[in-house]
């Protein structure tokens, strides 16, 4: 399963950018990107694109072999955050797996325009990147403007490539009224055209906007700047999700101290 920490830094304003809003179309039987009533809570940015993306982390030879369960006065300390000491199927415990590259960890995270990060969920190597999509978007908390209020946790378009691109993620982002700027695959364009006039329209996806959606890779490769999130070598997973946070957080102080145009 996924494993997602209660502790992920929040921002401490939201972020801001200037693109245009944008619609979709629905068709019978097909996707649809248009979300009526999507716009944002008053006081936010009238846009709020946020980019997802996944990368494979090579994991040292010293990150396998850990108990089968973390020790209990550790999980009896934090009462609020037992999802992260949960149990995952065996070959994906400590979300270690395997993919092509061997023993691995898949790191999914969110981005906004300027390259700061607002979520992350770690996964074995070998799970695919589609089942990640909610479990990141339902990591973001950004507070609002003067810290009044509930969080913000839902953006305006979500950024994502072919690999977001499923039935269930359209789904999901429609039900939270989140426009998806997600490109089809080429086989589902197949099975919709055989299909004809029920496979319905094909999903709206703005060719523009979604070239922000490198913003994801960039703050990545920030993040990999740090040797211990580029290379994992923490036995237990939320020992790395916490060297990533740590990261995030080195991340978004240099974004508050050096950008001209303020935090926001």
């Amino acid at each position: 399963m996924i494993r997602r920490s209660a502790g992920t830094p929040a921002p401490t304003t939201a972020p801001r950018d200037g693109t245009t809003d944008h619609g979709g179309h629905t068709g019978h039987g097909g996707d649809t990107d248009r979300d009526r009533g999507a716009g944002p809570p008053l006081g936010m940015p009238p846009d709020w694109p946020v980019a997802v993306d996944s990368t494979v982390v090579r994991t040292h030879q010293h990150t396998a072999g850990a108990r089968h369960a973390p020790a209990s006065d550790l999980v009896a300390a934090y009462p609020d955050t037992k999802e992260v000491f949960r149990l995952d199927d065996p070959d994906g415990r400590e979300a270690l797996g395997r993919s092509h590259s061997g023993h691995s960890t898949t790191l999914h995270r969110a981005a906004d325009a300027r390259r700061r990060p607002l979520s992350r969920v770690t996964a074995p190597g070998q799970r695919h990147d589609t089942t990640a999509c909610a479990p990141v978007m339902a990591g973001i908390r950004v507070r609002r403007p003067g810290g009044v209020g509930r969080p913000r946790t839902r953006a305006t378009h979500i950024l994502g490539d072919k690999a977001y691109s499923s039935h269930a993620n359209r789904a999901y982002l429609r039900r939270r009224k989140i426009r998806a700027v997600i490109p089809e695959r080429a086989d589902q364009a197949h099975n919709r055209k055989a299909r004809g006039s029920r496979g319905g329209r094909p999903p709206a996806c703005d060719a523009e906007l979604y070239t922000l959606r490198t913003v994801a890779e960039r703050s990545i490769n920030k993040r990999k700047q740090l040797r211990a999130v580029a290379t994992k070598y923490d036995k237990r997973d939320y020992m790395y999700q916490a060297t990533v946070d740590i990261a995030s957080i080195k991340i978004w102080l240099r974004d508050l101290t050096e950008s001209p145009q303020g935090p926001g």
